[in-house]
């Protein structure tokens, strides 16, 4: 519950005196998976990190809660590897990076976040001229906006693409009818494309 509301250091605190009390490995796995996914909350992906091993060490392989963990684990290592582009300023990586984030936000249904890591996608593989990237960027807002129902969607990318909302909404609906973009290629997409 505290966790829900966002008290992080009060949720931090039970996590860790129920870790104390549980006697079985899977039931301390458990509580290790919900502190990784606290900590992954805060954006303290090596303390998540941390704790997803050892969650993993709990729980038996080929399980559900096994791949769940390997799941977060995926994104936590995602946070890693964007650092290191920021740090090495390397955008176009960077940006294939937010094109992951967003895959998995929009797995766990926080849609917000990844329509923020797609249009930051898009909005880097536009700049620096990469069509074939700008083009998986779209194919994932496209994808994304029939799973979303984010009706905003076509008119916060239409100005990044210059197409108006309704020729982006037929560029989103021809994706999502699998006729995928493809770099150059004008035939699946409005005829300003």
């Amino acid at each position: 519950m505290a966790q829900a509301q966002q008290q992080y250091p009060q949720a931090k605190e039970w996590y860790l005196q129920a870790i104390q009390l549980k006697e079985d490995p899977v039931s301390k796995a458990e509580t290790d998976y919900q502190l990784g996914q606290l900590a992954l909350e805060q954006r303290q992906f090596s303390e998540a990190e941390y704790y997803f091993w050892r969650a993993l060490e709990g729980f038996l392989p080929h399980t559900l809660h096994y791949a769940c963990v390997y799941h977060h684990l995926g994104m936590v290592d995602y946070q890693h590897a964007l650092k290191g582009f920021i740090a090495y300023n390397d955008p176009l990586k960077q940006a294939g990076t937010y094109i992951h984030l967003g895959q998995v936000m929009q797995e766990q249904l926080h849609y917000q976040e990844a329509r923020e890591y797609f249009l930051l996608a898009l909005k880097i593989f536009r700049f620096y001229g990469d069509m074939k990237s700008e083009a998986i960027a779209l194919n994932n807002l496209a994808r994304f906006w029939k799973v979303s129902g984010d009706m905003t969607l076509p008119a916060a990318v239409a100005p990044l693409i210059g197409f108006s909302g309704q020729e982006t909404e037929e560029l989103f609906r021809r994706v999502n009818e699998h006729k995928m973009i493809q770099e150059g290629s004008s035939k699946n997409a409005p005829e300003r494309w």
